[in-house]
């Protein structure tokens, strides 16, 4: 099943979350969750589709995993600019999703300009990035590992307060969509060796000669071409052997 479109009824810019705007959220969300299964991965790649059209103020939305405490993989994105992001935040070991926990499930960067709370990271995403805004959302936390919903803009103050709405209803449906042990997924498995989209990535670069922009770029469409998550298409790469 397909999130739906921005105009399906998900809030408008500017306009308050109301109890009918997250009645229809949680149907949407519960309507995936069914529709995936167990499949982890799936319903994953889901709420980022309907963080993406639904969250007020989003540009662009992604999933990241955190490990071990400070390990971070990208799960899923609608663009490259999550996957620029979540590799600073992995080479700087700091930014928001490594801030979340249970007692601190949401945690927002208002404006970049005006952020002092991690400058290691704050620093790098002014000089190579557009985005201004960014809100992240955990979404559940269990045997060392967390995700984390991540949405992004290119202008400062993007997303309102009551955005926090939309945040805990994604985490209430995801964990009870997606439980410890659910089958049909390596999300839950602990990671090995090297983050798999970075290992994609490398593969692209040297098989077609690009840069890490463009390979994050080629990955991006080549997960949505094939309706798979950016993890899930980044592992079918590595365990392919032969060219795209």
């Amino acid at each position: 099943m397909n999130a739906p479109s921005k105009e399906s009824g998900g809030p408008v810019a500017g306009q308050p979350i109301t109890d009918a705007v997250i009645a229809r959220l949680r149907e949407t969300l519960r309507a995936l969750g069914k529709a995936a299964g167990d499949n982890a991965d799936a319903f994953l790649a889901n709420v980022t589709m309907v963080a993406d059209q639904h969250v007020s103020g989003t540009e662009y939305a992604g999933i990241t995993l955190v490990e071990h405490g400070n390990q971070l993989r990208s799960q899923s994105a609608t663009d490259i600019r999550p996957l620029i992001l979540d590799g600073i935040q992995q080479r700087c070991r700091c930014g928001p999703p490594l801030a979340l926990g249970d007692d601190h499930p949401a945690c927002r960067i208002d404006d970049f300009s005006a952020e002092t709370r991690w400058p290691t990271f704050v620093g790098p995403v002014l000089a190579c990035s557009p985005i201004r805004s960014m809100l992240s959302f955990q979404l559940f936390s269990w045997d060392g590992m967390s995700g984390v919903l991540n949405v992004y803009a290119t202008r400062a103050n993007a997303f309102p307060a009551d955005t926090t709405r939309i945040g805990e209803v994604l985490a209430t449906e995801t964990l009870l969509a997606i439980k410890p042990g659910a089958g049909g997924s390596e999300l839950l498995s602990p990671s090995v060796g090297a983050d798999p989209v970075e290992q994609a990535a490398r593969i692209l670069m040297d098989r077609y000669d690009i840069d890490k922009l463009a390979a994050y770029s080629l990955l991006v469409r080549l997960a949505k071409g094939t309706g798979h998550t950016l993890a899930a298409a980044a592992r079918r790469l590595i365990q392919t052997p032969m060219p795209l």
